[in-house]
């Protein structure tokens, strides 16, 4: 799952690449190990998104305790993301305050205004 930008496309069959576009100033967020390539002005950095309660709760459930964070250095930058197993990325929109709670392992990436969250 991830938030639409204004710049993205998924590529492939039934093994998918999220590619996104990645302006100065913007970022965008995944789980560990998802991104496949990036360009050279892209930098990346691993953060405890949403404190330490939210990062022990990930970690209980078999997620990552850290995500990877990525924002282009100078100029715009694209970064891809691809899954850990064969299957479809779908692109979900998430304006008005609208929730998704989706099995473990299927969240890939967001932009960094969206908020995930362990649900139990």
């Amino acid at each position: 799952m991830y938030a639409v930008p204004i710049k993205s496309s998924i590529t492939g069959d039934n093994l998918q690449f999220a590619n996104i576009a990645i302006a100065p100033g913007e970022t965008k967020y995944a789980e560990t190990g998802t991104m496949a390539y990036m360009t050279v002005n892209v930098s990346m950095d691993a953060k405890l998104r949403g404190g330490l309660f939210r990062g022990l709760r990930r970690k209980r459930t078999g997620e990552s305790f850290f995500l990877t964070h990525f924002g282009a250095e100078g100029d715009p930058g694209v970064v891809a993301f691809a899954g850990r197993v064969p299957g479809e990325i779908m692109a979900l929109a998430l304006r008005g305050g609208k929730q998704f709670i989706l099995q473990k392992d299927s969240f890939l990436c967001a932009e960094d205004q969206v908020d995930f969250d362990i649900a139990f």
